[in-house]
């Protein structure tokens, strides 16, 4: 085995094949996340990065690695589905030798110390590289979103930033020491703003709203908001905006003269298709088959 290690950033320029850089996806960058699945090669490292925290799951095989420690290799095997934890500033010597189909996420420090500041949890030392972590958690939010891009939905500004602000806060706890909010403690939102926020919602529908416009509106900061949203509705913001989307579509289908695209551009769906998937997997049925059955 070659003793240099090939580091890239995980998120890399795709090679002639266009086989290694799987997917990306542009919205979350701007969001200050990148989320990708990669295919590496052997011998590849993580480069060091100040701007981002990373994280990189392994696929559904064990994978062989190798760590480097006082100049010599230690072999060692990661198991399918594990994460590594890769913090600013830290380049671990470690390669992956087998190939495998990786999920990646990078997340902007700026996003984690904002958040941080928000739930009034901060690391009580420098954040530390992990390597073999299990957490169910995690997955399934790397899952949800890499699902929604294999699926081809364009997501909202609003799901994006809940995702995020969730796999942020998971991260955080990974290595930090949180001042944990007993959740039944947490009030709801007051009357006047939870129809203000309801309000915006409605008038909204056809726009891409956001978590951060939301909290804002009505003075909290979006950990706050969306715990407190959760209390007051039994939902989160992103569900409760799909399912007022659903209905609203529902109504629209009523109306035999508009036509499936128009309704998709009034409800917020990103396409007629994008909004065929959502009734499929929440009412299993298509728009079409709704409306001959009205």
């Amino acid at each position: 085995m070659a003793s240099s290690v090939q580091r890239v950033g995980f998120l890399p320029t795709q090679n002639s094949d266009g086989q290694r850089l799987i997917l990306s996806n542009e919205t979350l960058h701007q969001r200050g996340v990148i989320l990708g699945t990669y295919r590496n090669m052997p011998g590849e490292g993580i480069q060091s990065s100040d701007q981002y925290v990373r994280l990189v799951q392994i696929g559904a095989h064990s994978a062989q690695a190798e760590r480097r420690t006082g100049g010599r290799g230690i072999p060692f095997v990661k198991k399918p589905w594990s994460l590594t934890f890769v913090p600013p500033g830290v380049a671990p010597d470690v390669r992956l030798h087998t190939v495998s189909k990786l999920i990646f996420c990078q997340i902007n420090v700026k996003v984690i110390n904002e958040l941080a500041g928000e739930i009034d949890s901060q690391p009580s030392a420098p954040l530390r590289f992990k390597s073999g972590i299990s957490n169910g958690a995690i997955t399934r939010i790397l899952a949800l979103m890499t699902e929604e891009f294999h699926a081809g939905a364009q997501l909202g500004t609003l799901y994006i930033e809940t995702l995020a602000h969730a796999l942020a806060i998971r991260l955080l706890h990974l290595d930090c020491a949180p001042n944990r909010t007993d959740t039944s403690t947490i009030s709801a939102l007051p009357s006047n703003k939870l129809n203000r926020i309801k309000e915006l919602i409605e008038a909204g529908l056809d726009r891409d709203l956001s978590l951060k416009a939301l909290a804002t509106e009505v003075g909290y900061s979006r950990a706050h908001f969306l715990r407190m949203f959760h209390v007051s509705t039994g939902t989160t913001p992103h569900r409760y905006v799909l399912e007022r989307r659903i209905d609203r579509a529902q109504q629209l289908l009523k109306e035999d003269r508009t036509s499936l695209d128009d309704i998709a551009a009034a409800c917020g769906f990103s396409s007629q298709t994008h909004m065929a998937d959502v009734f499929r997997r929440t009412l299993n049925t298509t728009p079409r088959k709704y409306r001959r059955k009205i």
